[in-house]
């Protein structure tokens, strides 16, 4: 349910009127290219966008690709930072709040950290634009548990698991979590 809400937001992100991506001449060239070569020519175009918008900073949708496209290359503090710029210049876009938010959860999931203060911010900032999404109810329980507030993480969960559809898979976990505080 929660991934569902998050590939809805992705799908309004991929509606936008931004070009993306490289040309099709460059990717019938990629095609032919070895992978050490085809990730070479990526992140030269990475690297080109984020030059460009170093020149041109008042661009939030090249803000945007290149947030989504360091997601890509697996750079996620690079994304937040990037996420960050877009929010600045389009404060009440969702999913830019959103986009960072996951952005940081990521690279403390691979550093194996709890939320950190910036984290939260950036949860709390998805909540203050849509108060009863599924990712921010989950992530700021899951900070509360993480602190002790287990009143806190039970109120959040609880609205969760009520907005959840009935049946769904993840309402077991969220539950099991609930009983475990």
């Amino acid at each position: 349910f929660v991934m569902q809400q998050l590939e809805q937001i992705e799908a309004q992100l991929d509606q936008r009127d931004t070009p993306r991506g490289p040309s099709a001449e460059e990717m019938k060239a990629a095609q032919d290219m070895s992978p050490e070569d085809r990730d070479a020519m990526i992140a030269g175009m990475v690297e080109g966008l984020a030059a460009r918008l170093e020149t041109e900073p008042d661009d939030v949708e090249g803000w945007t690709m290149l947030a989504r496209s360091y997601s890509v290359l697996g750079e996620f503090k690079k994304s937040a930072d990037a996420y960050t710029q877009a929010i600045n210049l389009a404060p009440n876009e969702f999913p830019l709040h959103l986009g960072r938010a996951e952005a940081l959860l990521t690279v403390l999931r691979t550093e194996g950290k709890p939320i950190d203060s910036e984290t939260k911010a950036a949860i709390d900032s998805v909540s203050m634009l849509n108060p009863e999404h599924p990712f921010a109810l989950y992530f700021q329980g899951l900070a509360a548990s993480q602190t002790g507030d287990v009143a806190r993480a039970r109120s959040y969960w609880e609205r969760l698991l009520a907005s959840m559809p009935e049946g769904a898979p993840e309402a077991a976990s969220v539950q099991q979590m609930i009983d475990e505080l």
